[in-house]
């Protein structure tokens, strides 16, 4: 029997609480199916992408880099399908101003 994943990976983007940070980021890894179970039925793709943007820590979070991935298992068989959230028009206005060319800041003094 072949076991399916749906989920979004990418960042969350956006100011925390903390007056005077500036932009914040945070990886996102966001299981659709297991936010399912706990519905009392199944969201749609906007649904989601409004629960992972909720996450608490940021004011106003947008989604930076995001994609939306298929991963289906059968015996040894992985097949992984992927696709950028900027492709979803419905979703368009959860996503950062940048798109998929923000990337997080990389110290590179170290």
């Amino acid at each position: 029997m072949p076991i399916t994943s749906i989920s979004i990976h990418g960042f969350i983007v956006g100011q925390i609480w903390q007056p005077g940070c500036g932009e914040c980021f945070k990886p996102l890894c966001y299981n659709i199916a297991r936010q399912d179970k706990l519905w009392s039925e199944p969201g749609t793709l906007r649904d989601h992408v409004l629960c992972a943007v909720n996450d608490g820590d940021f004011q106003h979070a947008t989604l930076a880099q995001a994609d939306l991935v298929i991963e289906r298992h059968q015996g040894n068989r992985r097949v992984i399908r992927s696709w950028s959230l900027s492709r979803f028009p419905s979703v368009a206005d959860c996503l950062h101003p940048d798109g998929d060319d923000w990337c997080p800041p990389c110290d590179l003094e170290d």
